[in-house]
């Protein structure tokens, strides 16, 4: 539990941090490259990601393999890297569109692709831990 409760903790404080970045990025008027922006977002649950997958990881090779840990994991990854890409494609196609959207729509973009390899990581650890 106190996995979980750390996880979300540390969610807070990224996404808070990630948005005072934004703001403070915004603030200067210089570059106005989306990726920046959509990084920012993409990064902010990153280390509340990491808590639940080294748990998930374990701490050592066992005889048997746990299924739910192993396939949370690799599911947890797959989404990470899948939301990864389709937001940046989505940031792309919209950066050469021409039309000026806000850069807390690109942040948003960024946090919508890496959140779920999070919440599957969560959802696994909750798993495992009911099940044994």
């Amino acid at each position: 539990m106190w996995v979980i409760v750390a996880s979300l903790l540390v969610a807070v404080l990224g996404v808070v941090a990630a948005r005072v970045g934004l703001a403070s990025r915004f603030a200067r008027a210089g570059d106005r490259d989306p990726h920046v922006y959509w990084v920012l977002g993409l990064l902010a649950p990153v280390p509340a990601w990491l808590i639940v997958f080294w748990i998930l990881l374990g701490p050592s090779p066992k005889l048997r393999s746990e299924i739910v840990s192993d396939g949370s994991w690799i599911l947890s990854t797959a989404a990470g890297l899948i939301g990864a890409i389709l937001t940046e494609g989505l940031v792309r196609r919209r950066s050469e569109s021409g039309t000026d959207y806000p850069p807390l729509a690109y942040w948003r973009l960024g946090l919508f692709g890496s959140a779920p390899a999070w919440g599957i990581a969560l959802l696994g650890y909750a798993l495992k831990t009911i099940i044994g």
